[in-house]
């Protein structure tokens, strides 16, 4: 990375949300390689790397994991799509000593659209907190969906309270991260 790039760089996930054909031997590698970029530049940066499976695949990461200090995994979660299997493979991956950081989750199924799941959403965020995990919640929007958390009438350039336009999401959202 050049000056301007490493701060990019330092800031960003390394890949999202690796899929199709792409598996964890091939992130692993690619992983190694940019790392050893970002920390010539920036020795002690904290990198969060995703793994195959739409952030899901924990059983091999666990079995093989990058032998670098200071990396987290990325860990997606869909209240309405995920439930106790990927809870019970992040507790083998956590019992391993292995970092997790929820780099993206929601309320719905993983379209975004459709049913709010808020209990089992509740389920999922108590199951974060008593394993100290850290979360950020997807999306920061007023798209018409059950996901986003601000309503659609929503426009920057009026009201300065956001809190005039949160939606069903948001006010659970916001609830939980006072939680």
């Amino acid at each position: 990375c050049d000056r301007r790039q490493r701060q990019m760089c330092i800031r960003d996930r390394i890949c999202n949300e690796p899929n199709n054909d792409t598996e964890w031997i091939d992130v692993k590698e690619y992983s190694e390689h940019v790392i050893t970029v970002i920390r010539a530049n920036s020795p002690s940066s904290l990198i969060i790397v995703g793994i195959p499976d739409w952030c899901k695949e924990l059983d091999v990461v666990a079995n093989n994991p990058l032998n670098i200090n200071n990396v987290m995994y990325a860990v997606h979660f869909y209240a309405g799509t995920d439930n106790e299997v990927l809870q019970s493979k992040m507790s083998r991956f956590i019992n391993k000593k292995l970092p997790i950081f929820v780099s993206e989750c929601g309320i719905t199924t993983s379209d975004g659209d459709g049913k709010i799941y808020e209990d089992e959403f509740r389920k999922w965020i108590n199951y974060l907190k008593s394993n100290d995990i850290s979360w950020v919640f997807w999306s920061f929007s007023n798209k018409d969906e059950g996901s986003s958390i601000l309503n659609t009438n929503y426009d920057n350039n009026h009201d300065s309270n956001i809190d005039n336009y949160l939606s069903k999401t948001g006010i659970i959202i916001k609830e939980l991260m006072n939680y």
